[in-house]
């Protein structure tokens, strides 16, 4: 049966004596050890302190690790999160750890497990006490299917398969994955141990939320923080993989696994080395040097018991480190290894020597050569291992395209499932389109670089007033018609494509697009779709759309925000340049992510800027194809919302709005100005007559009572709900004091552009979300 802990800061613990952070619950008969160990693992660190708009975006940390103990293994799963304020008023944390029973592992593996609403608990509430039964183990098993929240979260479902894939070919190798508050990494994991084989699942090890851990325990995946010093350390370590969350990697490279994860299906391939393990490793993947072995000691001990790190092969150290010992090879292995030798080299030498024992196997037909090769007398010298910088999985930089091409590429945020060919997608500017042939002696063209080398055959998707036509006596030229019966005006040729070289189309109007102005704006929402010679689909956008600014969007330079009026604002930012190049455009336009960042421009002396960052919170559950972050959200709660949106009339730009609701926000300020008055009359001067502020006094106050040798719990308990309060009209004050001073807001997104039947074409990432270059 499972055993557990509970873990947070109390005025009174389970321990006797105990007060503050400390154990308040556990199973009966829970060894002291195993105590100590779960406590020194309930380790957490905010990122938001309580009382800031942003505290619900805190990381959760899931652990699973396996700690050793009295010479068994011994697997733990863990939630540590923010807990607001203890009973001192201090932030607080709260950490629930439950440690299985060998036959109590469900198939789906230990993600799944902690995933479950049902099994950790996220709050803790009442008196210390001991529980008789450890809580309930729900079964269950999770198939391989597509990874639709690393599709939905980094563009690709591929790299689901390559986090798995890399336990697979290397499980001493330290995974790290960088993420920003409100990134759920749990999940991501679910998605990826499922494409591994149910025997080896409850191998992984992971922290969705590195801070620190106790010596001992180790972790294969391992979530940390951008910009922390966590993973500072991570970049200096010789032997580990990074995995940039917060700006997309771009596409996976191949592999079994990598296949699964976009398709779900294993695909139907013959056994290689390079499958092996389900992952394949390309140059975007490189592996470092080895992990150092640790020396095998000749004088091991037969009463003593290996440490956790002694037992478990392939692990690794905290931040990465030195593999473990390997067992030694028995005595009678080497006769047996000899003898194996021989007899395989005597077979060798009779089917090299023998054509007709060959031809008996069926290793040679009848006529048939089969070369002799010359075998060196010894075989060659190893080679030295080479120095290997830490990996890091980062995105590829943009094809160099040739200057004033109009070209762009761009990823698929929701396509369908692919196999491991994924489709190019590309946004195109055309030319203008000749006004007059007189005075312009030379063409309105421009080429289209496709990146790799194409065949003829091409396609006009979402166009279906087009047809394709090739150009009597020119080779490799196509003309673009409009199709009879397609209101358009039929048979009438408004564009050409010509092959300039095997990557490059060029494209250009034909003098009778001056005249038809409706058949080129319905070109432009068709996509030409070209074939590489390997078979892949490259699929041109005829708009030329940016794909990624690394500058947000400036919203508010320096202004006041909220008027004294309380009328609402609205500011349109222009995100697509001008003209804008998606006006007209029958797709729809979408914003897929969006974070808006309000900072104080002139603070008092002496004090730090104001801040407010306001982004919606992750969805939940498995996402759909419809699914994508809320576009309202509380500045106030129920006074003021910011709302952004695609400018209907002018989708080139973003709408931001501040929304206050004057009424609300007229109750709202009595109502906590009368609680400020009333703490404020019942706060008492300080010796020299001056007035205390009421939240500090209440701080001292409550430390003051927790010192006593006789707390008064009512008192404490009616101190702490003060506080509470006192922390919510402050959060507020400052709100209102950015929102009404010289303040600067910025916005990052990630614009996509729903394009019927292929999915969403990102179109823009500025800001925190554009690609690293």
């Amino acid at each position: 049966m499972s055993q557990e802990l509970h873990y947070t800061s109390a005025p009174r613990g389970l321990r006797p004596g105990s007060r503050g952070f400390g154990m308040v619950a556990a199973t009966v008969g829970l060894s002291d050890s195993m105590a100590d160990r779960l406590e020194a693992l309930s380790a957490y660190r905010s990122v938001y302190p309580p009382g800031d708009p942003s505290e619900r975006l805190n990381p959760i940390a899931y652990h699973h690790v396996r700690l050793s103990i009295g010479g068994m293994i011994h697997d733990v799963l863990s939630r540590i999160g923010p807990a607001g304020l203890d009973y001192s008023g201090r932030p607080n944390k709260y950490a629930h750890h439950v440690v299985l029973d060998p036959d109590e592992h469900p198939e789906a593996g230990p993600a799944w497990l902690l995933a479950r609403p049902e099994f950790l608990c996220e709050t803790w509430e009442g008196e210390p006490r001991i529980f008789p039964n450890g809580v309930g183990v729900p079964r269950g098993d999770r198939p391989p299917d597509v990874a639709r929240r690393w599709e939905a979260q980094v563009g690709d479902a591929g790299w689901a398969g390559v986090l798995a894939g890399s336990f697979l070919d290397d499980p001493r190798r330290p995974v790290f994955l960088v993420f920003r508050p409100g990134i759920e990494l749990l999940p991501l994991f679910v998605e990826a141990i499922a494409l591994l084989p149910v025997a080896r699942r409850w191998d992984v090890e992971f922290t969705t939320y590195l801070t620190s851990l106790p010596p001992g325990v180790s972790c294969h995946w391992r979530g940390v923080l951008d910009g922390s010093p966590e993973l500072k350390a991570a970049r200096g370590l010789p032997n580990a993989m990074i995995l940039d969350l917060v700006r997309p990697p771009g596409q996976a490279p191949g592999g079994r696994l990598v296949h699964l994860a976009r398709t779900g299906q294993m695909p139907e391939v013959e056994e290689s080395a390079a499958w092996v393990n389900g992952f394949t490793p390309t140059r975007a993947i490189t592996a470092g040097p080895p992990p150092r072995l640790r020396p095998t000691s000749t004088a091991a001990s037969h009463e003593s018991l290996p440490d956790l790190a002694a037992q478990l092969a392939g692990e690794v150290s905290l931040l990465g480190g030195e593999s473990i010992r390997r067992p030694r090879a028995r005595r009678w292995s080497a006769p047996l290894a000899i003898t194996a030798t021989l007899l395989v080299i005597g077979g060798v030498v009779a089917l090299s020597v023998s054509t007709d024992l060959r031809r008996g196997m069926g290793l040679e037909k009848p006529g048939s050569v089969v070369e002799k090769v010359a075998r060196p007398a010894s075989p060659p010298a190893p080679l030295a291992p080479r120095p290997v910088a830490p990996i890091e999985i980062v995105t590829p930089p943009t094809p160099s395209v040739p200057e004033d091409t109009g070209l762009s590429a761009a990823v698929v945020v929701n396509p369908a499932p692919r196999g491991p060919a994924a489709p190019i997608l590309l946004a195109f500017a055309p030319p203008e389109v000749p006004r007059s042939t007189l005075g312009n002696p030379t063409r309105q063209d421009r080429t289209i670089p496709l990146l790799e080398e194409t065949t003829d055959r091409i396609e006009i998707r979402n166009g279906p007033g087009f047809v394709l036509s090739p150009v009597s006596g020119v080779a490799h030229a196509f003309d673009v018609a409009t199709r009879t019966g397609s209101g358009l005006g039929g048979g009438v040729a408004i564009a050409r494509l010509t092959r300039d070289d095997p990557r490059g189309w060029r494209f250009e109007w034909t003098p009778a697009a001056r005249a038809r102005s409706s058949p080129v704006e319905a070109l432009k929402d068709a996509l030409l779709v070209f074939e590489s010679r390997e078979g892949r689909s490259i699929r041109v956008l005829l708009r030329g759309i940016p794909i990624d600014r690394p500058d947000p969007l400036e919203v508010w330079k320096d202004q006041r925000i909220l008027t004294e009026r309380l009328d609402a604002r609205t500011k349109s930012v222009n995100w697509a340049g001008d003209p804008d190049p998606v006006e007209g455009s029958r797709w729809k336009l979408r914003i897929l992510r969006w974070k808006l960042t309000i900072t104080q421009v002139a603070p008092p002396k002496d004090r730090t800027p104001i801040e407010q960052v306001i982004e919606p919170a992750p969805v939940n559950g498995e996402p759909a194809a419809n699914d994508g972050p809320s576009m309202e959200v509380d500045l106030v709660p129920g006074e003021v919302v910011v709302k952004i949106a695609i400018n209907p009339d002018r989708p080139g730009r973003i709408d931001v709005r501040i929304d206050p609701d004057a009424q609300r926000i007229s109750v709202g300020r009595e109502d906590r100005d009368t609680q400020w008055q009333n703490f404020t009359a019942r706060t008492p001067s300080k010796d020299d007559g001056s007035s205390q502020d009421p939240l500090a006094f209440r701080q001292a106050e409550l430390h003051r009572m927790l010192e006593a040798k006789k707390p008064n719990p009512d008192a404490i308990k009616t101190l702490r709900k003060e506080l509470t309060a006192l922390h919510r009209i402050t959060g507020i004050r400052r709100t209102e004091t950015l929102l009404a001073g010289r303040s600067r807001a910025i916005l990052s997104a990630v614009i996509g552009l729903d394009i019927d039947g292929i999915g969403i074409l990102e179109v823009l990432r500025t800001g925190e979300f554009a690609r690293s270059r």
